[in-house]
């Protein structure tokens, strides 16, 4: 498996679940990124769908971000009850421009 530190989200769509939520008489709805999982130069190491928390629906658009993770426990899916790394915040992607050596000796030296 590839790994990436590097999330890129390409679409946001929002699903409802088939079962009604008995507290509210309506089916829960919850937000899904379909993204790409960029290495540091940028190339795509994988694609997944990313369940969006409730605390990032508004940072979680398309885009291109850095995330930080923390250790959490999910309350739903497959995954309840099992420790692992959560996303607590997405900060925008800025890639480095990378100066190649041959354009840097080409730069007219400072007299």
């Amino acid at each position: 498996m590839a790994n990436g530190n590097i999330l890129q989200i390409l679409l946001v769509e929002e699903e409802t679940a088939k079962k009604i939520n008995p507290a509210t008489g309506l089916p829960n709805k919850w937000k899904v990124a379909r993204c790409n999982i960029l290495d540091e130069t940028g190339e795509v190491v994988n694609v997944g769908r990313y369940r969006i928390p409730k605390s990032l629906e508004e940072v979680a658009v398309k885009g291109t971000y850095v995330p930080t993770f923390a250790l959490g426990v999910p309350d739903w899916g497959d995954t309840k009850g099992d420790v692992g790394p959560i996303i607590t915040s997405l900060a925008p992607y800025q890639r480095r421009s990378v100066v190649s050596p041959s354009v840097a000796a080409q730069a007219p030296k400072a007299q």
